[in-house]
């Protein structure tokens, strides 16, 4: 009677080691998104077990497999296996990707391309290591990525301390921090910040270098070289030399608090042409996210003016019960309370409530995407369909 109870815990073990080996060498892949796994496909065999099926893949030039439960195919694979394929629907064909140590990696742009996104250990400096996020699906990458808003699902409008420390979650919605960021500053950066629009237009603008000074100068931006494939202005322009300003460390130049009426974290000027940290929503609203003139032109803007008669400074015939609408527009028009357009009001490039306006001709962006990379570094192809819907900042390493 002995024999089956041995027989049950040799069982017992073998599952247990199944279990151990795919837990401790490999993560089962979850996502599921459009890969080409055929194109770096090793081997295919038959085994009963996945423990059989990760054997096949022990060697250094195998960093994935496939396993079939019910066929028993196994497939071993070149690449990291970062998304399962679309057409895959069938639940007992699932996909490993193996453990890898790196090793040091002072940037992003040292990832091989057979990996896959995700959060890395960099050590720019080679004396202070952090964990960063490495996009290498982006296109002309590998990026590592500043800040990236897409959800509205973490709050920018933050303490100074956090912007220095970083805050959020690499896997969602962060910003990387100051600290961190002045390591990353050193390898000579590019910086890309990509946006998209709510009506689901996709822009970016690039910097060739981009830095920032240490805390004691309140982290002052400085940055050449711009460029945009989309004809975007550079709206960093009044930033430019502008130390950064948060609701509790107020360094603008204006006699408010930018941060605070602005509802973020920036180089505020008096107050800004640019709001990236401002609230995530599709609102005309000062403390949403701005980008000015992302949007070249936009609906009836009149449509407020509509069978409202016209008003000026002596002669108020707008319904706005608190104010003269003509005379803080600094014009004449048919205000209501008070504009969606005044085109009457004052000339001049300033993002100001008397100032020749067609409203939604400013932006809000819906996601933004601000990374940076080395600007020797070479671009590695596309693998995936991009899926941005906001804005992500990305160096280029």
């Amino acid at each position: 009677m002995k024999m089956p109870y041995l027989l049950y815990i040799l069982l017992s073990i073998l599952r247990l080691c199944s279990s151990t080996i795919i837990t401790n060498k490999y993560n089962v892949v979850s996502k599921v998104l459009i890969q080409n796994h055929q194109s770096s496909l090793l081997t295919s065999s038959n085994w009963k077990t996945k423990v059989g099926c990760a054997s096949t893949c022990e060697s250094s030039s195998c960093l994935s497999f496939s396993y079939n439960t019910v066929t028993g195919e196994c497939r071993t694979y070149g690449d990291e296996i970062c998304y399962r394929d679309d057409g895959v629907t069938s639940s007992s064909v699932k996909y490993y990707v193996k453990y890898t140590d790196l090793g040091v990696l002072r940037h992003c742009g040292e990832i091989p391309t057979v990996y896959c996104s995700g959060v890395y250990t960099i050590n720019p400096t080679l004396t202070s290591p952090f964990s960063a996020y490495c996009d290498i699906d982006t296109a002309s990458g590998p990026w590592t990525v500043v800040a990236n808003r897409y959800d509205g699902s973490v709050s920018f409008y933050e303490s100074w301390s956090n912007y220095k420390n970083g805050f959020g979650s690499l896997t969602g919605e962060f910003w990387m921090g100051f600290k961190n960021y002045r390591l990353l500053q050193t390898l000579g950066l590019k910086m890309r910040i990509e946006m998209e629009g709510w009506d689901g237009s996709y822009k970016y603008v690039e910097y060739s270098t981009f830095t920032v000074s240490n805390e004691a100068s309140k982290y002052t931006l400085g940055y050449s070289g711009f460029s945009s494939p989309h004809g975007l202005a550079d709206k960093l322009n009044e930033a430019y030399g502008i130390p950064f300003s948060t609701y509790d460390n107020d360094n603008d130049d204006d006699p408010s608090n930018c941060a605070s009426s602005a509802r973020g974290g920036w180089w505020y000027d008096a107050c800004y042409s640019a709001n990236l940290f401002g609230e995530r929503k599709n609102e005309f609203a000062y403390g949403a996210m701005v980008w000015k003139y992302f949007y070249p032109g936009q609906a009836d803007k009149l449509n407020e003016a509509y069978g409202i008669p016209f008003s000026t400074y002596d002669n108020d015939n707008d319904d706005d019960d608190s104010s003269n609408c003509a005379s803080s527009a600094r014009g004449g028009w048919w205000y209501d309370a008070c504009y969606s357009a005044n085109l009457f009001g004052e000339r001049k490039n300033e993002f100001a409530y008397g100032a020749m306006v067609w409203k939604y001709f400013l932006s809000r962006p819906r996601r933004i995407f601000i990374c940076s990379k080395r600007q020797d570094d070479g671009s590695y192809p596309i693998r995936k369909a991009n899926n941005f819907t906001g804005v992500q900042m990305t160096t280029f390493l």
